[in-house]
């Protein structure tokens, strides 16, 4: 609080006029009293008016927070708390007792809310591929974790393995999908060809040798399959279609670059909100630079545009190793929450985000909008605070929209090769505060294998 004081002008002009009429005794005795009165009064007032810093006052100055932000408190994650700072200033040598009223000082603009921050990891989990949640009350969890799945009836707290019977031994399993119309009915993508059972208690059984990297059951039409592959030379395809629940398959990626061979696709999620709208996480073939990373957005007729990603998306530049925009993001992931209408796209750590070796997580709130131009995207996490330089990704998996809400994340924090460190990560704050999860894994089932 800053007090304004003035009238009393002290003079040693005024002070001479009067030692002429005064004994020189009693005009220094006066002149000291006068100067100890305005030591007591500096001391009682203390007026905060910027000038020089000085240290901190007594704990009973009154304080300001700093513009950071504080972050609520999670199981297994530390907090940061905002540091107070009174403030500092220096007295003028023109003082009067303060008015009744403190003048308030104009209060200095915040800034808006850092992104939040999660730390280096405490605790480390195998490597995640695959998460699907069935529209079951109470839901059911399936996780692909290497070359396993798992359920979890408890929202995440234990899982138990999945029997794999009808699964070739050793075959790699790549993502789950669940018929949301009838949620018995599950797939499995594996290295061998694609899967399905329609009971908990029957075998797999082959659908179709086709390679599957990513796989959605259509929302409106449980025959129709939208799948992500490799790219394949005979349908000249990443993304396709099929109308007879796998058994054959037709080129579904008009308007998709493909960059220069290699491109597969990450990610497909129907929109349930409109399942006439599609997404898609596609990653072009690249030769010689660092694989780029895409949201793209689609309908039923297999027909995509990309969606710009505006301040985030790449900018060119001569250096090679550099591009203008250190904030760029090549999308690894999508997840969707229908009750928010957010699309969550996770980021790559590359050498085009320059010294900053944080992972982002976007979000868009209106990735349906139909003018793609108007899609906007803001960040709404930075995960994995440690030093670099590492080359990760955070990648969204899945979002429970039910109470408590879950929002499912997965981090590779990995800083040297041939030893990976692998985070899961759930906010049921829409990303503002984050918990670790430990995956305790029952291994019971997997001789099924």
């Amino acid at each position: 609080m800053k007090f304004a004081i003035t009238g009393l002008r002290i003079s040693m002009t005024t002070w001479r006029k009067r030692g002429a009429t005064l004994a020189g005794m009693c005009a220094k005795a006066a002149l000291a009293l006068a100067f100890s009165a305005w030591l007591f009064a500096a001391a009682a007032c203390r007026p905060p008016i910027p000038q020089t810093p000085t240290p901190p006052p007594s704990p009973t100055a009154p304080s300001v927070p700093s513009v950071a932000p504080t972050i609520t408190e999670a199981p297994q994650v530390p907090t940061w708390t905002a540091t107070s700072r009174p403030p500092v200033a220096t007295l003028t040598a023109t003082l009067l007792p303060p008015p009744a009223t403190p003048t308030p000082v104009p209060a200095t603009p915040t800034p808006p809310p850092a992104p939040t921050q999660v730390p280096w990891p405490e605790l480390t989990v195998p490597y995640v591929k695959s998460l699907v949640i069935t529209p079951d009350e109470p839901p059911v969890y399936y996780l692909v974790v290497d070359n396993a799945l798992y359920r979890s009836l408890d929202r995440g707290a234990t899982w138990s393995a999945e029997a794999l019977a009808g699964i070739p031994a050793g075959a790699e399993v790549t993502c789950v999908a669940v018929d949301y119309r009838h949620p018995q009915t599950m797939y499995l993508a594996t290295s061998q060809g694609l899967y399905r059972r329609e009971r908990a208690d029957e075998p797999w059984g082959l659908v179709n040798t086709l390679r599957v990297t990513a796989l959605a059951v259509d929302l409106l039409n449980s025959d129709v399959l939208w799948a992500g592959i490799p790219w394949d030379t005979a349908m000249r395809a990443v993304i396709v279609k099929s109308s007879d629940r796998g058994r054959t398959w037709s080129k579904a990626d008009y308007g998709v670059g493909i960059g220069d061979g290699n491109a597969w696709v990450g990610a497909i999620l129907i929109n349930p909100n409109n399942p006439n709208i599609l997404w898609a996480h596609v990653r072009p073939g690249t030769r010689h630079d660092w694989p780029r990373g895409y949201v793209y957005r689609g309908g039923r007729d297999g027909t995509w545009e990309r969606l710009p990603l505006g301040e985030f998306d790449f900018v060119s530049s001569p250096n090679p190793f550099g591009g203008e925009n250190e904030d760029v993001c090549f999308v690894s992931g999508l997840a969707y929450d229908p009750n928010l209408n957010a699309l969550y796209a996770g980021c790559d750590i590359s050498y085009y985000n320059g010294t900053d070796w944080t992972c982002r997580l976007l979000c868009s709130r209106n990735a349906d909008a139909p003018n793609s131009a108007e899609v906007r995207w803001e960040v709404v996490a930075m995960l994995g605070t440690a030093a670099g330089p590492r080359m990760n990704a955070v990648r969204p998996l899945a979002v429970d929209a039910r109470e408590p809400k879950s929002l499912f994340v997965f981090l590779d924090v990995t800083r040297e090769i041939g030893q990976p460190q692998f985070q899961l990560l759930v906010s049921h704050d829409d990303g503002k505060t984050w918990e670790e999860i430990a995956l305790h894994l029952d291994l019971t089932g997997l001789e099924d294998l």
